[in-house]
């Protein structure tokens, strides 16, 4: 019965050991050694560090150059660390490494506002005059702002003058810091508007 037993167990381990050494996780492979500067790379380097007086204690690091939407630009991003502080840069240089300057490229065949545009929620905003006018005007504003009271009755005596072209619509914009209510009459207003929008105005 032992033996009978043994030889059971011997042919179970024989069977399972290949699965569970296949089971195994492979020991981690060595991370491969990140890619040497380029002499572009070098240059930016050294350029930055004579132009700034950089010293050997600030930290400057220049990413590989890639291509940018202009043709003979390539576009770098350069970390730099002083202490505690640190910054991202992005540096555009010349394919032939000669020139470098640090700027925004806009594209003047795009319309250069239409990306805050977007981001300009009005569905909900109390507004006045036609929802299909040519002209919309957004008024961020703060009920205890003299300036901002100031803007709004000028707004509101210009509409009726352009009654379908203009559609004024106002957005809350409580200046906490100066003024301590102006949170919480932003809230009262939209109340006031959600139970009825003309007693916004």
């Amino acid at each position: 019965m032992k033996k009978a037993l043994r030889l059971s167990l011997i042919f179970y381990f024989s069977t399972i050991a290949p699965g569970a050494r296949a089971q195994q996780p492979n020991p981690a492979t060595p991370a491969p050694a990140p890619a040497s500067p380029s002499p572009t790379q070098k240059n930016i380097e050294a350029y930055l560090r004579h132009l700034y007086a950089f010293g050997p204690d600030v930290l400057l690091v220049v990413g590989p150059p890639k291509g940018s939407p202009i043709d003979g630009l390539l576009e770098t991003n350069i970390d730099l660390t002083i202490g505690d502080n640190k910054e991202a840069v992005k540096l555009y240089v010349s394919k032939d490494g000669q020139f470098l300057f640090r700027g925004e490229l806009s594209d003047m065949t795009k319309d250069p506002l239409a990306e805050n545009r977007a981001k300009i929620q009005m569905n909900g905003a109390p507004s006045l005059g036609d929802s299909k006018a040519a002209v919309t005007l957004v008024e961020y504003s703060d009920f205890e702002c003299p300036v901002c009271r100031s803007l709004h009755d000028v707004l509101r005596g210009m509409l009726p003058n352009y009654a379908s072209k203009v559609r004024l619509v106002f957005k809350d914009f409580p200046l906490e810091q100066l003024h301590p209510w102006a949170r919480t009459a932003a809230i009262a207003g939209r109340c006031a508007y959600q139970q009825d929008p003309n007693a916004f105005w």
